[in-house]
């Protein structure tokens, strides 16, 4: 066989990454190739359900060399014939390497802390632990109605993770403990058999979690009681929601305030929830006090789901709306002198020209010089006053049509598309990335200057 260099083979079964198939017959070449195959064939798995559950006991009893290579594992839906001390938690204990275990729609965070074992024994390399409901959809999840868990459980787990510092909750509440507030004894790093704190750096609510128990204090109050402590560097929150007329809440307030020494990266993120220009939340109530935070150095926001249906001509009110956008966001960055980048999402939903009765191409493309013109703005750097160089990243999404195209050719759709960006090319600061789709086309543009 041909001498094949160590970093081409590496670049060859890291290209195969996504092709399962594909990797496990270029695992079976040669001896030399079947560890590296290994590395990545294991390095995530995924458990839905006892059958596959079954398999991976198989696997690992035939091949127990392979636990050594799995780094994230989540466990999906049931698992009706796994409890405590059987399989289930067995094949938990021989995965000592693992560093990210994801539990979604899955019930075994109950069963972990009803059994009497030594819940340190299954995590002791996990540094993230993902606690999530319903699947992901781009940067939001769609969740439906959020699953309960009992908060004591949870923190059991979380404190027995010795190098734990990054927590995920997205579709879950917890409900308020009952029995376990105080304080719980950290599981020891090392042998050196002493206690200590677990310092909590990567946090993630997808879900409001003030909305719960009503008369009992916000979950946060206890469930980073110690051992755990926020020293937050990385800090993901839901920014908006429906039902709800402030869309963060005090907890999400208390959790800037108490990393404002710490914070670093800051992520406001929006359900997947569609809103028309009628139905939008005012600007103010969409940002937080950010003055406090002045270590802050990455602000990403994805803003709501706008859909101009049914609408006659909803281009001026959406330009009105990223226009004071704009204005709260210029004013909630203005002090913080570290703040390099933003990074902001807008994703616009426009009507199809049967829904909106407008067949000729000249009304079709109208309406749209109001939000380009806003929009451009929105692209420069809105450094008011504070002497640093900011760097702003749009992505601006643009769906044109609800439904197919049948009166405009898709040839005039390109030139109709290549017009409006070019009003973004004098664009004097920022990166900008505008994504134009139809049934018909798609074209995406980026610009730095």
């Amino acid at each position: 066989m041909v001498y094949v260099p160590p970093e081409i083979r590496d670049m060859i079964i890291g290209y195969l990454w996504y092709d399962p198939a594909a990797l496990k017959k270029c695992s079976t070449v040669c001896r030399t190739w079947l560890p590296r195959s290994r590395l990545h064939s294991f390095h995530t798995i995924v458990i839905a359900g006892d059958n596959q559950y079954a398999r991976l006991e198989r696997v690992v009893v035939v091949s127990p060399a392979i636990c050594d290579f799995v780094r994230c594992i989540t466990f999906k839906g049931v698992f009706r014939n796994s409890y405590p001390g059987d399989g289930l938690f067995r094949v938990l204990q021989m995965l000592s390497r693992v560093e990210e275990v994801a539990l979604q729609d899955c019930e075994e965070v109950e069963a972990l802390v009803d059994w009497d074992g030594d819940i340190s024994s299954y995590f002791p390399m996990v540094r993230s632990f993902r606690l999530l409901k319903g699947e992901i959809l781009g940067n939001s999840w769609t969740v439906g109605f959020p699953r309960v868990y009992d908060g004591y459980r949870v923190r059991r787990i979380l404190a027995e993770c010795p190098k734990l510092r990054a927590v995920h909750f997205a579709g879950v509440q917890l409900s308020h403990p009952t029995a376990g507030v105080g304080p719980l004894d950290a599981a020891p790093e090392g042998n050196t058999g002493a206690s200590r704190q677990l310092d909590i750096h990567d946090l993630t609510l997808s879900y409001d979690p003030t909305q719960i128990t009503p008369g009992v204090p916000p979950p946060l109050s206890w469930l980073f009681a110690p051992p755990l402590r926020l020293q937050l560097q990385t800090l993901a929150l839901t920014w908006c929601n429906k039902s709800s007329p402030t869309p963060l809440g005090v907890t999400d307030q208390e959790l800037l305030c108490n990393s404002k020494n710490s914070l670093e990266e800051l992520t406001l993120l929006c359900p997947q929830s569609v809103f028309h220009v009628y139905d939008l939340p005012s600007p103010p109530e969409m940002f937080l006090d950010l003055a406090q935070n002045s270590r802050l150095t990455s602000l990403k926001l994805i803003v709501p789901w706008i859909t101009g249906s049914y609408v006659s001509d909803p281009g001026p009110e959406i330009a009105a709306w990223i226009k004071g956008f704009h204005s709260q966001l210029t004013m909630n960055t203005a002090s913080l002198t570290r703040l390099t980048l933003v990074e902001i999402e807008l994703k616009i939903e426009y009507a199809s020209v049967k829904e909106r009765g407008i067949l000729g191409p000249v009304g079709y493309c109208s309406d749209w010089v109001p939000i380009d013109s806003q929009l451009a703005a929105l692209a420069v750097d809105c450094n008011t006053g504070c002497g640093a160089k900011r760097r702003i990243e749009v992505v601006f999404k643009v769906n044109l049509v609800h439904h197919d195209i049948l009166d405009v050719p898709s040839s005039y759709i390109r030139r109709w598309i290549a017009a409006r960006l070019q009003l973004f090319c004098d664009c004097p600061s920022s990166r900008l990335d505008v994504i134009y789709c139809s049934s018909q086309a798609s074209l995406k543009a980026s610009g730095m200057t």
